[in-house]
């Protein structure tokens, strides 16, 4: 996010101010950026009633933090991962037994929803095969007939509990910090080095 002449790693942030020998300020830089960027204003958007916004924001921090936290590489098996690790709704099978992978096992909601959700809106800015977000829900995930239905207020505040775990946990393992630090050194050393060409702040980013 670029602020005048200054560009924002998190609300709060400059990536100028980016210093990775930091682990704390770095996790809390971290919490920041999915906070500010992610959780608080697709929930703003739950709250004006924009039920497909507030879905579209949902997936998308899903995305970013299962990126940063589990470790995997491939991007279905981390989203995957995250969802059936921290969102109980998505730990059951698909009720309807709909769609198998090729060893005929069924296929969980974190699958379903990474496929017709997730890779729906991020590829084609729609959600596939009869998904629907909807605010009224009284639970997180509901199906009417084969219309998997997330409510996408519910969903992010569990993304936001879940996220909020992770942080309270992460300064702990020194080996989860280090992976965390060493993928956001890669995702953003471009932009952490244009910062430091620009004000003469060096800062070591390998």
């Amino acid at each position: 996010m670029k602020e005048g002449d200054r560009l924002f790693f998190a609300p709060r942030v400059r990536f100028e101010d980016l210093d990775f020998a930091n682990l704390s300020a770095t996790i809390s830089a971290f919490e920041d950026r999915v906070r500010g960027f992610y959780l608080e204003p697709g929930l703003r958007l739950a709250d004006a009633g924009a039920a497909f916004g507030a879905g579209v924001v949902a997936s998308v921090a899903i995305d970013a933090i299962a990126r940063y936290t589990t470790g995997r590489e491939e991007v279905g098996e981390r989203i995957c991962e995250w969802l059936e690790a921290n969102i109980s709704h998505f730990r059951v099978p698909d009720p309807l037994g709909r769609r198998r992978p090729p060893q005929g096992s069924v296929k969980t909601l974190a699958r379903l929803f990474y496929e017709d959700f997730r890779n729906g809106l991020v590829h084609e800015g729609r959600i596939k095969n009869l998904g629907q977000f909807a605010l009224d829900g009284r639970d997180l995930v509901e199906f009417d007939g084969d219309a998997m239905i997330v409510n996408p207020r519910l969903l992010l505040e569990q993304i936001h509990w879940a996220f909020a775990h992770y942080c309270g946990l992460v300064l702990q393992s020194k080996t989860d910090a280090q992976s965390l630090i060493q993928r956001l050194r890669d995702d953003f050393e471009v932009e952490i080095i244009a910062e430091q060409k620009r004000t003469g702040v060096a800062r070591q980013v390998q």
